[in-house]
């Protein structure tokens, strides 16, 4: 189960950071809506997949709603952010949400 989460959560590092430096390149061109509708909409697919079953995994808590990953990380740093002594499954929570924003937030700034 660990290796589906492992892989599962690469692969969306890998598309996430794809992604992004897609964005940047094609920015402000033609090629702009159409990538955003051929490679975007894919990625969100599967940036809902990893969410719906890997993260669930990883974080042991289950997605509230349609949420992307990106909206669980920025949902446990909001609710685990403020308080200092977090042990047990709350402080693994923030600390993974901490790497993976910090992670993001190098390929596109102030996404998470």
């Amino acid at each position: 189960m660990i290796e589906f989460v492992v892989v599962n959560f690469i692969l969306l590092v890998f598309v996430f950071v794809w992604v992004m430096k897609l964005r940047d390149a094609c920015e402000g061109t033609v090629w702009e809506p159409f990538l955003r509708v051929v490679v975007g909409i894919p990625a969100l697919a599967f940036d809902w997949y990893v969410n719906t079953f890997a993260a669930t995994v990883l974080f042991l808590d289950p997605p509230d709603g349609w949420e992307v990953v990106t909206g669980r990380l920025k949902r446990y740093k909001k609710k685990y952010g403020s308080q200092a002594h977090l042990k047990g499954i709350k402080w693994w929570r923030l600390t993974i949400a901490e790497f993976f924003c910090n992670l993001a937030n190098k390929f596109d700034v102030g996404h998470c």
